[in-house]
């Protein structure tokens, strides 16, 4: 039997491409993630005033735009034939920021307040978002869906084309620990920090640091670093150290000014022995996977995460294994950042001490485990399951 469509409904479509809807600000970034991201083939668009004449219920996507809240809302405008196709139940009402980790301090209040102004609930009114420790409450007038976006769509690969989800990919060590940190945030700041203080770990480690003109470079107040760390003299030591080293630490010619995101480098991965994966994010409260997990996956690389307390965990929950084997995961399950941090840097010592010998046969019993993830990565797309919590 044949599942039925999803319909989503766009204020505007020009040259067959949706415009993004409440939010005059381009093409609908939604609707590329549809259109090239999944094997679901359930789903089409529509004009809304089309759906509307032709009574047909619709999902209205809404792309979040990320770092200015306030700014976002301010400028969201519903039309009153959408506003009207929901209060008839006829239109889920979507706001689509999956590819963020916003917290509900930030959203609660502004998602109540449009629910207000426009007459929705929880059953028209939705936020879907990749963080995935959001949970509902019953003050809330909208309702929380998290999805894991880049897991159905890793901007680096396009699951919609044929893949070998049999391939073994070759490896041959030139070094043991990779680990990209892009844009300067933080934590990886003080993971930076720790590792030029540590040259005998340094050397080891294939690593990027930021961009000397980039933005998140100058954003050096010792604020956020307090929020890390406990110790006030670390905070000053580290926040003196980024102000009188300007560093941009390359291992290749990728311009680190810009989101390399879409950006994979096999060859990288087939050369050093593990990923360091500085995600986005290592606050406890929160949970969420960028495209970053997903690369060493696809790589068929074992990996450390250093993010969120519990992201192995659910890893585990997704179906995907890890290498507790092989590696002390104890860290995942500790919250204090500091403590994990030191519990991560522990391990990538010991694997700094081995071999490359040693670590090619304990990769090569990492086999299965690595086969297991590839094809699971290529294979898993929830975007079925994620339409289908919008229940008409």
């Amino acid at each position: 039997m044949t599942a039925s469509k999803h319909i989503l409904g766009f204020d505007s479509i020009v040259d067959e491409i949706p415009r993004a809807n409440a939010i005059l600000n381009g093409e609908s970034s939604s609707y590329l993630w549809l259109t090239h991201s999944s094997r679901n083939k359930n789903t089409r668009v529509g004009l809304v005033s089309d759906l509307v004449k032709s009574g047909i219920n619709f999902i209205y996507l809404i792309d979040f735009r990320p770092g200015d809240e306030e700014t976002f809302f301010n400028c969201l405008k519903l039309s009153d034939e959408v506003v009207m196709q929901a209060q008839q139940k006829k239109c889920k009402i979507c706001i689509f920021a999956a590819t963020e980790y916003v917290s509900s301090r930030d959203i609660d209040e502004r998602m109540n307040n449009l629910a207000d102004q426009y007459g929705l609930g929880k059953d028209t009114l939705y936020f879907a978002t990749g963080n995935f420790l959001l949970s509902e409450s019953d003050i809330n007038k909208f309702t929380y869906i998290s999805y894991h976006y880049f897991l159905d769509f890793p901007w680096f690969m396009k699951k919609n084309l044929p893949m070998n989800i049999d391939k073994v990919i070759p490896f041959k060590l030139k070094n043991k620990i990779l680990c990209y940190n892009r844009r300067p945030r933080t934590h990886r700041k003080i993971l930076v920090y720790y590792l030029q203080k540590n040259p005998d770990l340094l050397k080891n480690i294939d690593l990027t640091f930021g961009g000397a003109s980039n933005a998140y470079m100058d954003i050096n107040h010792i604020n956020p670093l307090r929020e890390c760390l406990e110790d006030e003299e670390l905070c000053q030591e580290v926040f003196n150290y980024f102000e009188d080293n300007k560093l941009e630490i390359k291992i290749d010619d990728s311009d680190l000014e810009v989101n390399l995101a879409a950006s994979f480098n096999l060859q990288q991965h087939q050369e050093t022995f593990i990923s360091l994966i500085s995600e986005t994010e290592i606050r406890k409260g929160i949970l969420f996977l960028s495209e970053k997990m997903y690369k060493p996956i696809y790589a068929q690389q074992p990996f450390i995460v250093y993010g969120n307390p519990y992201s192995l965990k659910h890893l585990k929950e997704l179906g995907f294994k890890t290498f507790d084997k092989w590696i002390n995961e104890s860290y995942d399950n500790e919250e204090n950042f500091e403590k994990r941090l030191t519990m991560i840097l522990e391990e990538l010592k010991v694997i700094a001490s081995k071999s490359f010998d040693e670590l090619t046969i304990m990769r090569n019993e990492m086999r299965e485990v690595l086969i297991h993830n590839y094809k699971h990565f290529l294979l898993t797309d929830n975007t079925e399951k994620f339409f289908n919590k919008f229940k008409f």
